[in-house]
């Protein structure tokens, strides 16, 4: 989680200098970490900057009620948003939207550091 959360403060500070575009690398690798170190917490698995399967999400975090639903509705935005786009240009982002996904990340952040505190890890 401390690498997610590195990852998110690049793209925080990224963001406060005007480069919204550039941004979207760190975002995805620390939602990544994110998702991939909540799992951790559940199943024995090493975290990674690779995004789990959206269906592995939704079973073993989503139904399970280890990720709020609203907040795994959220953090699919961050990820269809930060997926790198090939051929014809992406319509850029804008701060107001980009600030949104970094808040996404950290409220999965803080939730994965809230089940480490209760579990005493």
């Amino acid at each position: 989680m401390a690498f997610a959360a590195r990852r998110l403060s690049l793209a925080e500070v990224v963001l406060k200098g005007g480069f919204a575009e550039e941004m979207l690398q760190p975002v995805r690798e620390a939602l990544g970490w994110g998702l991939t170190s909540l799992l951790a917490l559940y199943r024995d698995i090493d975290p990674a900057p690779d995004l789990p399967a959206p269906r592995s999400a939704q079973s073993e975090l989503v139904e399970p009620k280890h990720l709020p639903g609203d907040l795994a509705l959220r953090l699919s935005r961050v990820r269809e948003l930060t997926e790198p786009v090939e051929g014809e240009p992406a319509a850029p982002l804008s701060p107001e939207m980009a600030e949104l996904l970094t808040a996404d990340v950290r409220a999965l952040l803080e939730l994965a550091q809230q089940r480490v505190v209760e579990t005493g890890l």
